[in-house]
């Protein structure tokens, strides 16, 4: 069982940087939960976040700041970052630090449900102005 969880993840992994290069954006998260009632208590995450970023997202305790997450977790439709923040000042800080760690100016987040109603969350990341990025997203995505 742990060889195939682990193929799972290595397989997975590369999945995540081949969406990231196709899509020809900045950075991919896959975020699952893996209880149903809590989605941010010990998730199933993959990423192409530098460890620098993820370290840091942690240690601050960013899951309970970043809107991306809170509202990814509610809602049922696909939505663009700049309809969820930053809507107070920990959620600026939150984005200004999230920029000085080069993980991209604008995103699209998708809510993922499966059919036990567990909640996934799949995000991008561009460098895009907010003006590019919106049209990107009415057009690609």
């Amino acid at each position: 069982l742990e060889e195939v969880c682990d193929d799972l993840a290595d397989t997975l992994s590369d999945a995540i940087v081949q969406i990231r290069d196709r899509l020809k954006v900045k950075h991919v998260v896959y975020h699952a939960a893996r209880h149903w009632s809590k989605p941010v208590d010990d998730p199933f995450i993959r990423l192409t976040y530098p460890a620098e970023w993820v370290h840091r997202y942690l240690t601050k305790n960013y899951m309970q700041v970043d809107p991306v997450i809170r509202e990814g977790f509610q809602r049922a439709l696909p939505f663009n970052w700049m309809e969820v923040g930053p809507s107070n000042e920990l959620e600026l800080e939150f984005f200004k630090d999230a920029s000085t760690h080069n993980i991209g100016l604008s995103g699209y987040s998708i809510p993922l449900r499966d059919k036990t109603g567990r909640r996934a969350l799949f995000s991008i990341s561009s460098d895009h102005s907010a003006a590019d990025w919106e049209e990107r997203c009415k057009i690609s995505f």
